[in-house]
């Protein structure tokens, strides 16, 4: 998931540089929605309220740690390409 986002993030940023009309934040934000953990966070929330609490703590652990692999790899994309410019 940090290597997709990585690799997304940087696209985005060579596709604007090539077209600089394009929207950079809209095409990170669209190519990133596929990789948030939505229905991990709802499984989550899901087995807390029936009651399993262990199963409810793995999943939204889960969830956390994709969502910050996603972040991580945007940031990591976003700072290498300005370096590289």
């Amino acid at each position: 998931t940090l290597v997709l986002a990585f690799q997304i993030s940087f696209g985005a940023n060579l596709i604007h540089q090539f077209f600089p009309l394009s929207n950079l934040d809209a095409l990170i934000v669209a190519s990133m929605m596929p990789l948030v953990p939505g229905t991990a966070f709802t499984n989550a929330i899901r087995d807390t309220l029936y009651g399993d609490y262990m199963s409810g703590a793995a999943r939204a652990l889960e969830a956390l740690v994709i969502a910050s692999a996603v972040a991580v790899g945007v940031g990591l994309g976003l700072a290498l390409f300005g370096v590289l410019l």
